[in-house]
């Protein structure tokens, strides 16, 4: 235990050793100014362009070392009027025809995997025996625990005829 303790201070004191040296390289790095440097100019997209060529010189970027290899606000100019000047569509697809009867017919077609208990019932209420039977089956296959009770339903729905 007195050894572990040692080593793990030891480690910690050559980390902290490390962090240290790094703090003061930093520091080094950093180029100290006076207060002066920091008031606050105008600041134009010429100034910013001009500051983000130097920057890439400064480390040799190779498509930014030399000014002409940034785009000018006229390049861009001309790709926006050579976009107004083309006047690109964008076509619509073709739609589905609508009609009345088409319409009329899909409401009529039931869709089974929205049947629920609720419309079972209603069903059973219309005296819609077929449908109903068909709905309190597929909830017996939905529900495997309530198929008891579902069974009991349809009988129910034979003795009514």
């Amino acid at each position: 235990m007195i050894i572990s303790e040692a080593v793990d201070t030891s480690i910690t004191m050559d980390v902290m050793e490390d962090i240290q040296a790094k703090k003061e390289h930093l520091k080094d790095s950093i180029p100290q100014g006076n207060s002066a440097d920091l008031t606050k100019k105008p600041v134009s997209s010429d100034d910013f362009i001009n500051w983000l060529i130097a920057s890439a010189q400064s480390v040799n970027y190779p498509s930014f070392s030399d000014k002409g290899a940034v785009k000018t606000t006229d390049y861009a100019d001309s790709i926006i009027d050579n976009f107004i000047q083309k006047e690109p569509q964008i076509s619509r697809g073709k739609s589905k025809e609508y009609s009345l009867e088409n319409l009329a017919a899909e409401s009529l077609v039931d869709n089974e995997e929205f049947v629920t208990e609720t419309l079972a019932e209603i069903y059973a209420d219309q005296g819609n025996n077929s449908k109903a039977k068909r709905a309190f089956q597929l909830l017996s296959l939905k529900y495997p625990e309530k198929s008891i009770y579902f069974a009991a339903r349809i009988k129910r729905l034979g003795r009514k005829k």
